[in-house]
């Protein structure tokens, strides 16, 4: 009877060791599973990489030149300018128009400029409402100006590299080529100058 008493106390103190150790491992897995489901809620640093500097720069890329002062782009000039053009220049490609309004002391005049590439240069070309030619460019080569003319600019203009040029006839002001200059230190186009030069070296002011 002893050893049945014994034995009973013993099963029974290996029930409750087994009951506090699946406890006590429960309770263990429920704190764990706890810590995981917290570690995924947590926000993850660094997931993506940070566009701000990506946008920016996409912005400047993609940025537009301001428009020139009192000019503004048309599709199409009036009929009778554009037959003229046609007419004149039928070998011309990439053709774009402008529409330039006067100052404000000729605010009834307005004028229309065809930007165009024809024997793969590009030229400027001017007109009145009524058709008349105010203004012509034609891109040259800077190796093309004659000597003089590039003396002139060297000798006022030392610290300069001579960017374009271009053959320049107007219908009020004079001139022969039109320079395109900039300091040799400078490499944006804010730096850049004009100059109207006529024939025999002398500049337009």
């Amino acid at each position: 009877m002893f050893i049945s008493f014994k034995r009973s106390i013993t099963m029974k103190t290996i029930f409750i060791a087994t009951m506090l150790t699946a406890v006590i491992c429960s309770g263990t897995f429920t704190s764990c599973s706890n810590k995981k489901m917290q570690a995924s809620k947590a926000p993850v640093k660094n997931a993506k990489p940070d566009t701000t500097e990506i946008i920016r720069e996409t912005n400047r890329a993609s940025a537009k030149p301001k428009s020139i002062e009192n000019e503004a782009v048309v599709s199409v000039p009036p009929t009778q300018i554009g037959n003229k053009f046609s007419g004149d220049h039928a070998m011309a490609t990439n053709v774009s128009w402008a529409k330039e309004t006067a100052g404000a002391n000729e605010s009834d005049k307005t004028n229309y400029k065809a930007v165009y590439v024809e024997d793969g240069k590009k030229n400027w070309i001017t007109y009145t409402e009524s058709g008349v030619i105010v203004e012509e460019r034609h891109e040259i080569l800077t190796d093309q100006l004659p000597q003089n003319i590039y003396n002139s600019i060297k000798v006022k203009y030392p610290d300069v590299k001579i960017v374009s040029a271009s053959t320049y006839k107007h219908l009020k002001q004079d001139g022969s080529y039109a320079v395109v200059i900039r300091p040799l230190t400078k490499s944006v186009d804010s730096n850049e100058q004009e100059l109207i030069v006529r024939e025999n070296g002398t500049f337009v002011q």
